[in-house]
Formats: C-alpha cells, sequence, structure tokens
C-alpha cells in the first residue's frame, strides 16, 4: 500500500472512530437505554474500537447518572424547604390579618401601613413557596386535578377584577372580552391560578399607558384564552425557552422586573394536564400574546 492510499485508510479511520465515539456520547446523553448502549457497541466492536467506546460509555455513564442523581436532591432540597416554610408563613399571615381587623385594639395609620406591607410580602413568600412545591410535583409526575363544571367566563371575570389593583398601580389599562358562554370541566383552582399567572405577568411586563386584554371564546368544543398586551415583547431565542423552569427573559433581567421563573413552566404544566395547549406570539418591543386552547369537556376526550 503506498503512502496515499496509507494516508487515505487512515483519514477514513479518524473520521469513522470520531463519528462513533460522538453517536455513542449522544445516545448516552439523549437515550440512556441499555439496549441502545449495546447496539451502538456491536458498531463500534465492527470498527476495532471496542475498548475505547466502552470506556467512553462507562465514563458518559457514570456522569449520567450523577447528574441525575444532584438533580433528584436539588429538587428533594427544595420539596423540603418549601414544605418547611409553608407552616410559619400561613401562621404568620394568620396572625397579621387578626392584628390588622383590630383583634388586639385600634391601630393607628403608620401602624396599619407597616403591617400591611409585612401582609402584602408574607403573601408573595407563600405564593413563591406555593409555586415551588407545585414545580416539585410537576417534575414527579403528581398532579392531581380536582375537576368540576366551571364557567370560564365568570373565572375570568374574577381573575380581572382581582388584578385591577395592580393594574391601575402600574397605570395599565385592563380590559376583558369574554364571550365563551360555555361550562368547561376542569380545576377551578387551577385554571384560576393559571389566568392569575399570565395576567400578572403581562401588567409587569406593559409600560405604563399601555393596555391588557383578556378574551375568552369558543369554537365547538374547545375553549380558548388569550391574553394580549402591548408591553416589552419577547424575542424569538427567549421563546425557545420561555415555559423552561427558572428560565427569565432578557427584558426582565434587563429591567430588574421581579419573578422567580416559575410562572410559565407552571401554566404550561397545568394547561397540558388539561389536555389543552399553550401557544405565544411575539416579537421584542411588539407586545405579547398568549393563547390556551382547552376541551371543554377533557374526560370525553380520555374515554
Amino acid at each position: 500500500m503506498n503512502l496515499s492510499n496509507q494516508r487515505r485508510v487512515a483519514l477514513a479511520g479518524v473520521v469513522t472512530v470520531t463519528a462513533i465515539v460522538a453517536a455513542v456520547a449522544f445516545t448516552v446523553v439523549r437515550h440512556p437505554s441499555a439496549a441502545i448502549v449495546a447496539a451502538v457497541l456491536a458498531i463500534a466492536s465492527s470498527g476495532g474500537i471496542t475498548i475505547c467506546a466502552v470506556s467512553l460509555v462507562g465514563r458518559l455513564w457514570a456522569q449520567n447518572d450523577e447528574l441525575r442523581r444532584l438533580d433528584r436532591l436539588k429538587d428533594d432540597f427544595v420539596a423540603s424547604v418549601s414544605h418547611e416554610l409553608r407552616t410559619p408563613l400561613t401562621s404568620i399571615r394568620g396572625y397579621l390579618e387578626l392584628v390588622l381587623d383590630g383583634e388586639e385594639g385600634e391601630l393607628t395609620e403608620g401602624q396599619r401601613r407597616y403591617l400591611s406591607v409585612v401582609d402584602r410580602n408574607a403573601d408573595r413568600l407563600l405564593r413563591v413557596v406555593g409555586d415551588l412545591l407545585f414545580a416539585a410535583q410537576v417534575d414527579a409526575g403528581y398532579i392531581v386535578l380536582d375537576s368540576q363544571a366551571t364557567d370560564l367566563d365568570q373565572l375570568v371575570w374574577e381573575a380581572v377584577e382581582a388584578a385591577r389593583p395592580l393594574a391601575a398601580e402600574h397605570g395599565v389599562e385592563l380590559e376583558r372580552d369574554a364571550d365563551c358562554a360555555a361550562e368547561l370541566i376542569g380545576d377551578r383552582e387551577r385554571l384560576a391560578q393559571i389566568l392569575d399567572n399570565l395576567i400578572t405577568n403581562a401588567i409587569k411586563f406593559t409600560p405604563p399607558g399601555g393596555r391588557v386584554e383578556v378574551r375568552t371564546f369558543c369554537e365547538g368544543d374547545v375553549a380558548f384564552v388569550e391574553v394580549d398586551d402591548t408591553g416589552i415583547g419577547i424575542s424569538e431565542d427567549d421563546q425557545a425557552r420561555l415555559f423552561q423552569r427558572f428560565f427569565r427573559a432578557e427584558g426582565a433581567v434587563r429591567r430588574a422586573i421581579e419573578g422567580t421563573g416559575l410562572g410559565l413552566a407552571i401554566v404550561k404544566a397545568i394547561v397540558d394536564a388539561h389536555g389543552g395547549d399553550l401557544s405565544v406570539r411575539s416579537s421584542a418591543g411588539r407586545g405579547t400574546t398568549f393563547r390556551i386552547e382547552l376541551p371543554l369537556d377533557r374526560s370525553a376526550i380520555l374515554a
């Protein structure tokens, strides 16, 4: 074999080894199945690189197991801490309510103002703890829905009215256009959580003088909810990661808008649990529209 042929053979060998090693790495990380890995090893052995492939698979497998173990530990820790925080926070809010109601005597205007700030922040912490616990349940695949007949338009009306003080505080016009007039079989509390998250987000990300509109309508056996705003919008790059846990869009970070990055992940989990679909339409600087599609009777779909 001349030198030119030797070089071609050597180059082909390098390319083959590189391709097989890449395939092994991708397979182990994305599909850690013994059967698939065995098949990859069989391909590797035919190229005479079994020892190299086995060593690589072993290292990647061990690293993958360790990453999964650490991820479980993290989730267990978050769930445990969140659970421990919920009880004292609930107690704090209970006693604050008693004091604010005048159970221990009349309060001065200043005392009431200070205690109201404490109450609002305790409530905010309690919501964060609730979101963390729910996210842990989602990861564990444990979402229990208390399904019942729910008036969607009424639910939207309640959510919009509850958000009016926040909209007024931010100088944002809040509108409602409810035209579904149908009952939805779903978990009322979780559906309200969806609306609260989306409406609150829309208000927070809309500059003063802007508008947020919540719309509902029905087509056939499907109910639609849209939350539309004239806010700062979301870039295409951020939209790809929008429903990941703890992800915060660049605009939110740059403007220091408060949030945990859990709200949209929770919204998607609840929509998925109802057999629905969640989509977003947005561009930077041109507002955002979140659309939810929900079957009016999920039990009919599952039957």
